[in-house]
């Protein structure tokens, strides 16, 4: 056999490998592991599929009554099982723990995930109806609680376990604030409008000018200077450079943008990234602290499912901010809220203000398949031989619809999430995105009538000023 012929064979069973999916070995997932691919407009990107072991309850109070009776070696007790469908029920989002039973000596134990294996669990209260709950960095996991234990001697006839979230007290108007990337169109009559109270305003052409148009306003909002991509998790020093060049003694604070899980290399190590991430941010906070301004981090909604150091990672970032805003993009009002009280509450027990990100611009449906890994082999990816590859074989597709996401063409749903009040002394209002749909959700607020004309009016004057959304 020639080697033309050789040749042929390889590449065609090369080509057949990538026809079938295939990934270069950078990729830190073991064999049988997951992985998603997320396309949405031009845009890709590649993530782990990590399994949901958790559910919420009903928030903000969940109830539980079926118990059952043990005698063991330690004594009677009862036992209430939380989990629900084999996943164990997360309540960090809850603040009290209520036993309402006839018992009269007794005590109260919890399980995680951890301890239930070990048959083992934590006493919290003696004899105690009504108990403190907060979450911890190490010990007691309340993403993961499997029982709730009643140590008593006692008969007991009734007995109901409530978690719940106690209101705080009550709060002033809902403070507005809006990011913009654009400097040079930021006007200040446009803010005074709507209300805002603070401004992320992107670093770059226009910052300086901008700010000196927005002082001549009455009440001019708080400005924050924005700035930060992916890649400075190593470039720490350069963003303080930049930061330095600014009329620092106008600013009320630094927001980072910096979102490290969009690295094309992320999954080739999650725990060195997130080590970098933090290095960065503790450079930055230290620096803000010396200037005398505050501290703000733009984070994804599911960093509390994250662990570093084999600890949840949010609240090691919650604590090198002074206040942090949640990109909680979602349409509907229940799942706004199931996506946005685990930061709440670490912003709660921590004392960080968290304000909620609502989206306004277009979102583009996103294409999500799901793989399982497979041997490795070799293959051609991206037109280039590579001797190992991870091969994927598809378990799913499935789309999720931009308007699941952004609250675009949604005006009621837009009314229905300004108006909430959430029970959490942290929450700081919310955070619009972005300057360029400022005039169209005016309009909705404004008018008092839920219908898509609202948008539309809007966006015809713009089409006649020729200023496209």
């Amino acid at each position: 056999m020639n080697f033309n012929a050789v040749f042929l064979i390889f590449a065609i069973s090369f080509l057949r490998l990538y026809a079938s999916g295939a990934v270069p070995v950078y990729f830190s997932v073991q064999k049988d592991q997951k992985i998603e691919v997320v396309h949405s407009g031009k845009s890709r990107w590649i993530v782990p599929v990590k399994e949901n072991f958790s559910y919420k309850g009903d928030f903000p109070e969940t109830v539980f009554t079926k118990a059952k009776h043990y005698k063991g070696k330690y004594g009677a007790f009862y036992l209430i099982d939380l989990s629900k469908n084999a996943k164990f029920f997360d309540a960090v989002a809850y603040d009290e723990l209520e036993v309402k039973t006839d018992a009269k000596n007794f005590k109260i134990a919890l399980a995680d995930a951890d301890m239930a294996k070990r048959e083992s669990n934590q006493i919290i209260a003696n004899n105690r109806y009504k108990i403190p709950l907060e979450p911890k960095e190490k010990g007691l996991d309340l993403h993961k609680l499997k029982y709730v234990v009643i140590l008593t001697e006692d008969k007991i006839s009734h007995l109901k376990v409530i978690f719940r979230k106690k209101e705080p007290l009550e709060k002033g108007g809902v403070k507005l604030s809006l990011w913009a990337w654009q400097p040079l169109k930021v006007d200040a009559k446009e803010l005074a409008n709507a209300g805002i109270k603070r401004l992320y305003l992107q670093v770059g052409k226009g910052f300086s000018q901008a700010i000196e148009h927005l002082e001549i306003m009455k009440n001019p909002p708080e400005i924050y200077a924005l700035d930060g991509s992916p890649g400075d998790i190593n470039h720490s020093m350069e963003l303080i450079k930049k930061f330095s060049k600014l009329p620092l003694n106008k600013l009320k604070g630094i927001q980072l943008d910096v979102e490290p899980y969009l690295l094309p290399n992320f999954l080739k190590n999650p725990q060195e990234i997130w080590k970098q991430y933090l290095y960065m941010l503790k450079n930055i906070s230290s620096w803000c602290k010396s200037k005398g301004l505050r501290f703000s981090l733009v984070i994804p909604f599911w960093l509390d499912s994250v662990k570093y150091d084999k600890r949840p990672l949010l609240p090691q970032v919650l604590k090198l901010a002074d206040e942090a805003v949640l990109m909680s993009y979602r349409s509907d009002t229940k799942s706004f809220i199931k996506i946005s009280i685990d930061a709440l509450r670490w912003g709660e027990v921590l004392k960080k203000p968290v304000a909620l990100g609502v989206e306004l611009t277009p979102i583009a449906t996103q294409e999500h398949t799901v793989y399982s890994i497979g041997p490795k082999q070799p293959c051609i990816f991206e037109n280039s031989y590579h001797d190992g590859c991870q091969t994927l074989k598809k378990l799913r597709s499935y789309k999720v619809l931009g308007s699941k996401i952004t609250l675009f063409n949604n005006p009621k749903a837009l009314k229905n999430i300004l108006n909430l009040k959430l029970p959490f002394n942290s929450f700081d209002g919310f955070a619009l995105h972005d300057y360029s749909m400022l005039k169209r959700m005016k309009i909705v607020l404004d008018s008092g009538n839920i219908c898509h004309n609202c948008y539309k009016k809007v966006r015809k004057k713009e089409q006649q000023k020729n200023t496209a959304y």
